[in-house]
């Protein structure tokens, strides 16, 4: 799938599920990006990863449906609040009409063209 109809899809289910219903603040919109984020660093904190493994296990398991197996070994890792992040960012982006794929290709071809480090030590 490409970013943009991740974006397209993401923005549908944000609109479907009320979080467009009032007028967005740009600001607030970016803060709500960086409370992901730090969830996320909490999360590594704590070390909480996601265990694939066990999730595919439980998942094999008829006594289990999607929900259950992903709150048991999904919600609140690194990777789900990293992906919360992104789908933040890619609905924000589509809430502002930012076609975010465009940017992001375009900025890898700048990026490209730069040098090491951006010429920067770090």
């Amino acid at each position: 799938m490409e970013l943009r109809e991740l974006q397209r899809r993401i923005h549908k289910n944000a609109i479907d599920k009320g979080f467009w219903d009032k007028p967005h603040n740009f600001g607030n919109d970016l803060m709500l990006i960086v409370s992901e984020l730090g969830e996320c660093i909490e999360a590594h904190r704590c070390g909480d990863f996601t265990d694939m493994e066990a999730y595919n296990e439980l998942m094999t398991n008829e006594t289990y449906d999607f929900e259950t197996c992903f709150k048991r070994e999904i919600k609140d890792t690194v990777e789900d609040e990293l992906a919360d992040a992104l789908i933040r960012i890619l609905d924000t982006a589509a809430g502002y009409s930012i076609d975010l794929q465009k940017h992001v290709e375009l900025k890898i071809l700048f990026n490209e063209k730069r040098e090491r480090l951006h010429g920067k030590k770090y």
